[in-house]
């Protein structure tokens, strides 16, 4: 109680000064806020989110597997095939000396042969221009089609009339086998069987009425194209939908049969007898209309390529398709990968042979390292990669060389597989010995000239690869490694990706050359410590954002 009087007497006597005291009062207030304000700002100060950026380049990706292993005492090397089929060649025997890229053997290739001329020809055609024989005969086989596909309507409208007619005495005529004489006493079955037929009826007879008025309105030679086109594509939906009602028909007849036991009646087997004939009518006009439908879209498209000329991504795909096929005719061919002597040839003309059958077996003074590969990664290695070499025992020596052998079959130590491989040297070096550790970095895949990202740049979100691109005047920005602030939200782009090693990605569609990109994110509250989302966009704080709209992958 005591506390209470005091504070009260305290907090009279601050009122009554602040009454008497106002100016100082409030210059007081004042010199105490900005105090506060200043020594937060020194305790807290406030740094803008930043951003390291990178410009987007042409460049080379380079994906290798990496081993290691000894520098190989021994002076051998089996030549093994890399293709199946009969041994028809053999150039060598025991005791010969080759050169490097002597042919050793061949196999029967004839039909690897006829697929690279195959796709040699496809891809010759595509990089032909079109010329005005072509176009002409484009031209003329889609005028060919509308006319035919003309012709198959005019035979359709034959059939679709009587077949109507002939459906309608039977589910609505007096004496119609499906009429209510018939079906009004049977049982549910029956009756929702006819009830589905009459919904197909009402249907089709309304399409039919449709597509009349349209046939009458259409000319062959008159109408344009574009009104041939909607004939035949609206006969072919009425079709359809009069072909279900036959169907529709004939299944309630069929239960009809059953459940009034008249499969010897004269009025249910000439039923039975006229949805035989239509089925057959109307399946015959189905097929000719949906030939000629699928005619038509085939020729148009075929003349639109003419005109436009060929896909780029045609010709791309087409020149991958020779590429693989002449690696795929080469495997039919063994040679020798360096010079040395053939020590023994241990198969013989008209085998059959196995991808992985030793063929020969060359002894040679050329130097070759020994490695070891995981089963993941042998599956990327084959003969003719290349090689990069480091020593333990020689510092700096780096030196190059070629894959020559890999082991078909693996080795298995402790539940672990490893594969040999043996990389042939492109050099020797004296100081090289065998025995020493190498270690082994083969070249398993290269793009070159394309455009090339930091990994860090690409974000997958939702199952697509995004990038950040700077927009506006922040593209003119100085880079640095501790990053800029950007004055603009940056743009967030869908990019489709190719090649990618441990620091780099290929970039097949979705930027440009010269595009300035984020890499990495610096949050200003704790960039001390950590970096924010890559996505941030300035003036958000911790608060991640894709940037606005994503932009479709084609720029």
């Amino acid at each position: 109680m005591l506390k209470k009087i005091k504070s009260s007497k305290l907090f009279t006597k601050i009122s009554t000064f602040v009454k008497n005291h106002k100016i100082v009062s409030v210059i007081v207030v004042i010199l105490l806020a900005v105090g506060g304000n200043y020594l937060w700002t020194k305790t807290h100060p406030v740094v803008d989110t930043k951003y390291v950026l990178s410009t987007v380049q042409k460049g080379t990706v380079v994906v290798s597997v990496s081993g290691s292993g000894t520098v190989s005492t021994e002076n051998q090397i089996d030549l093994k095939a890399k293709a199946s089929g009969e041994l028809v060649k053999l150039y060598a025997v025991a005791g010969q000396k080759v050169s490097a890229g002597d042919l050793i053997a061949s196999l029967d290739s004839r039909d690897a042969y006829i697929s690279l001329q195959s796709a040699q020809i496809a891809l010759n055609k595509l990089l032909e221009p079109a010329d005005a024989l072509s176009k002409t005969q484009a031209d003329n086989a889609l005028s060919q089609s509308y006319s035919d596909g003309f012709n198959n309507v005019a035979s359709a409208f034959v059939d679709m009339p009587v077949i109507m007619q002939g459906l309608y005495d039977l589910l609505y005529k007096q004496g119609g086998y499906l009429s209510d004489q018939y079906v009004n006493y049977q049982s549910d079955v029956i009756k929702n069987l006819r009830f589905q037929a009459n919904g197909s009826f009402g249907v089709s007879r309304t399409m039919l009425d449709s597509l009349i008025t349209q046939y009458n309105s259409t000319s062959k030679s008159a109408s344009s194209p574009e009104q041939i086109e909607l004939l035949i594509n609206n006969t072919y939906d009425t079709l359809k939908h009069i072909s279900q009602l036959v169907k529709d028909a004939k299944n309630t007849v069929d239960a009809l049969q059953i459940e009034r036991n008249e499969q010897t009646s004269s009025i249910a087997t000439s039923a039975q007898t006229n949805l035989s004939t239509w089925t057959s009518k109307i399946n015959a006009d189905l097929e000719s209309v949906f030939s000629s439908k699928n005619s038509v879209a085939a020729n148009k498209e075929a003349l639109a390529k003419l005109i436009k000329g060929t896909d780029a991504l045609d010709i791309e795909s087409a020149k991958l398709s020779v590429q693989q096929k002449q690696n795929a005719y080469s495997d039919y061919f063994v040679r020798a990968p360096f010079d040395g002597t053939v020590a023994r040839v241990p198969v013989h003309l008209l085998d059959s042979i196995s991808n992985g059958t030793v063929i020969a077996t060359i002894v040679t003074p050329q130097t070759y390292a020994e490695i070891s590969l995981n089963e993941v990664d042998i599956v990327k290695v084959k003969t003719g990669q290349k090689a990069t070499m480091t020593f333990d025992a020689i510092n700096g020596l780096t030196t190059t060389g070629e894959v020559a052998e890999v082991d078909s079959a693996g080795t298995t130590n402790q539940g672990v597989v490893t594969y040999n491989v043996k990389i042939k040297f492109d050099s020797n070096d004296a100081r090289v010995r065998p025995g020493m550790s190498v270690s082994a970095s083969i070249i398993t895949d290269v793009q070159s000239n394309v455009l090339v990202v930091p990994n860090s740049a690409i974000k997958t979100i939702s199952g697509k690869n995004q990038i950040q691109i700077v927009v506006g005047s922040d593209k003119k920005l100085t880079q640095s490694s501790s990053g800029v602030a950007l004055t603009q939200s940056p743009e967030v782009v869908e990019v489709e990706t190719g090649l990618q090693n441990d620091t780099e990605t290929e970039i097949k569609s979705g930027l440009n050359a010269g595009d300035v990109i984020i890499v990495r994110t610096i949050n200003g509250a704790t960039a001390a410590k950590t970096t924010a989302s890559p996505f941030s966009i300035p003036g958000t704080g911790n608060k991640t954002s894709t940037g606005g709209a994503v932009r479709a992958i084609s720029r």
